[in-house]
């Protein structure tokens, strides 16, 4: 081997270890994720709803399925705008057996004003108890720690429920995880408390499930 080559080798070392070193800071960041490529997909193939103002997007990603926003509505009381909310669900759940069932969804709510912890959860509560579908005993640990995830909202706050096939029922607050609860029974029961013939406003659920029989 000669002087240049060896020269011309050398130089080359310092270059490949800089892009070896470029090529390692993304592998190990979320730059190019599939789960963010998967979700970018989505936002452009599904478009966003507003619902009194607030924005929705038209899809979101659940355990790398792209799953696209079914419908949104808003919850009055005496009234006031308490909420609005958007349901996420695959487009071959096409009842409500298949909606309550084992499948992919989220239900996103977007607080319109302060709601204090205890209220959430009692209203919650009083739900489930009158749904003659469920037996409360059953759940109840589950419910308590549901709640235990709990606390008091304000104007802008957003809780998320998504339920993921063999993970469970996740409870999300502004993008944040607070915990996830195994099995399809507590996501039906859970998830019922909006979407179930004995849910808590039948308005609310009349427009999250338009056209689903």
């Amino acid at each position: 081997m000669n002087i240049a080559t060896l020269l011309f080798r050398r130089s080359l070392y310092p270059i490949l270890i800089l892009q070896f070193s470029f090529l390692y800071f993304l592998a190990s960041t979320d730059l190019f994720s599939a789960e963010e490529t998967t979700y970018t997909l989505a936002l452009k193939k599904y478009p966003s709803k507003s619902i009194h103002g607030i924005k929705f997007d038209g899809a979101t990603v659940i355990d790398g399925k792209i799953i696209p926003l079914r419908n949104a509505g808003q919850l009055h009381w005496w009234g006031f705008n308490l909420y609005a909310a958007a349901l996420y669900i695959s487009e071959d759940a096409r009842t409500i057996s298949d909606i309550l069932g084992d499948t992919p969804k989220k239900l996103t709510i977007h607080y319109f004003r302060t709601i204090k912890k205890e209220q959430i959860i009692e209203a919650a509560d009083k739900i489930l108890r009158k749904n003659p579908d469920y037996n409360m005993s059953k759940i109840k640990k589950e419910l308590g720690l549901m709640n235990s995830w709990y606390q008091t909202v304000n104007k802008g706050d957003r809780y998320s429920l998504i339920y993921e096939p063999g993970k469970g029922t996740s409870l999300v607050f502004n993008n944040v995880k607070k915990g996830t609860i195994p099995g399809v029974a507590f996501a039906k029961a859970y998830f019922g408390i909006w979407l179930s013939s004995h849910c808590g406003d039948i308005q609310l659920r009349n427009q999250l499930i338009t056209k689903i029989k």
